[in-house]
């Protein structure tokens, strides 16, 4: 019985092993783009982590896995602008306010300087668009 289960088993396991990451990231109340970006700080690794995460192909074994989505999902919150703001566009906000905007801002840009500096990052986030460009939904439900 586990032989003929345990792949699938295996999927699902990494499915919630991501989930567990996506609620420490996707929180309430929601993290700050500061906090965020010290989690990302304390291991940059997991950037690599989850873009090779979300370029593995589905497995046969297993084709409606979700694991990849979850992994993108995830570096899309890590990624995301601050709360309230329009890129190119000026807001005017009274001084304590901007100070926390901006300081928010600098964390968002600093995030994104982490995932340029990680090695490869352009090839796996190319890789990771064609695989999901050619991905038919009818191939998944055959």
């Amino acid at each position: 019985m586990a032989s003929r289960y345990g792949k699938r088993w295996f999927g699902l396991t990494q499915e919630l092993c991501l989930w567990a990451v996506h609620g420490l990231i996707c929180c309430v109340p929601a993290l700050t783009c500061r906090q965020i970006f010290e989690i990302v700080q304390s291991r940059p690794v997991m950037l690599d982590l989850l873009l090779d995460i979300a370029m593995v192909p589905r497995p046969a074994f297993y084709p409606e896995t979700t694991a990849d989505q979850i992994a993108a999902e995830i570096l899309a919150i890590i990624l995301q602008l601050p709360l309230g703001s329009i890129p190119g566009l000026e807001i005017p906000l009274q001084d304590a306010m901007k100070a926390s905007f901006d300081d928010e801002w600098h964390a968002t840009i600093s995030v994104a300087g982490l995932l340029l500096e990680r090695p490869q990052w352009l090839p796996k986030l190319l890789k990771i668009w064609k695989r999901l460009d050619k991905e038919r939904f009818s191939e998944l439900q055959e």
